[in-house]
């Protein structure tokens, strides 16, 4: 797994919510102050086309558990419920200026799979981290910095399937984790793998479209 450095760090499904109109039963004939409309309120969380539906269509939609993602999944066959748009959105919530990087690794402090997103404004750097099934920020560290980051957005220059694509043409090995930054100048996927216990990581620029083995 690629090293974090100590200055960084980076959908859910919702359940659909009838909103139902309740009316007076006394007679006043005064409508209380719940909507009376019959439609579904919009839902505001982000939903992940990957992430498994309800089997049972009468009733509600199943919300995924931590216990259905392990650590020895392999993300490139199974995607986490949470998008990485999604994980940015959460973070802004608790950090921000420029976003410089997201990684997606298992967390055992937490059992769980987390990202950890970067930004950095005037002279501090945010680490945020978010639960990559729930969507929900679980920790956010800051402390002062004299760097100054380059700004990347997700899926840009390269998307993040194609990048894995040229990243698998190096390793087939399990998929245990993932990073997009901006380093050096660069902007680099950074891609781990494990072949039968053999860490492997490959390294996909975004630029040239490069992908190699880091030694």
């Amino acid at each position: 797994m690629t090293t974090k450095r100590t200055s960084r760090t980076l959908l859910a499904l919702s359940s659909p919510i009838l909103a139902v109109g309740l009316l007076a039963g006394c007679g006043s004939g005064t409508p209380t102050d719940s909507p009376s409309s019959g439609a579904p309120a919009p839902s505001t969380s982000p939903t992940s086309v990957d992430a498994p539906a309800a089997t049972d269509s009468t009733g509600p939609a199943t919300i995924p558990t931590a216990s259905a993602f392990g650590e020895n999944i392999d993300l490139a066959t199974q995607n986490v419920p949470i998008t990485p748009a999604a994980a940015l959105e959460a973070a802004q919530q608790k950090a921000q200026g420029t976003f410089y990087t997201i990684e997606l690794d298992f967390e055992r402090r937490n059992s769980a799979w987390e990202y950890e997103l970067g930004f950095q404004h005037d002279r501090t750097e945010y680490e945020v981290s978010v639960d990559a099934v729930t969507g929900k920020v679980v920790d956010v560290h800051k402390e002062a910095t004299d760097d100054r980051e380059t700004p990347i957005e997700v899926d840009k220059p390269l998307p993040y399937s194609e990048a894995l694509s040229l990243a698998q043409e190096k390793s087939s090995g399990r998929l245990t984790g993932w990073s997009l930054e901006a380093d050096d100048g660069r902007i680099d996927y950074s891609f781990d793998f494990d072949e039968d216990g053999k860490d492997v990581d490959v390294t996909v620029d975004t630029a040239t479209k490069r992908a190699f083995i880091d030694d």
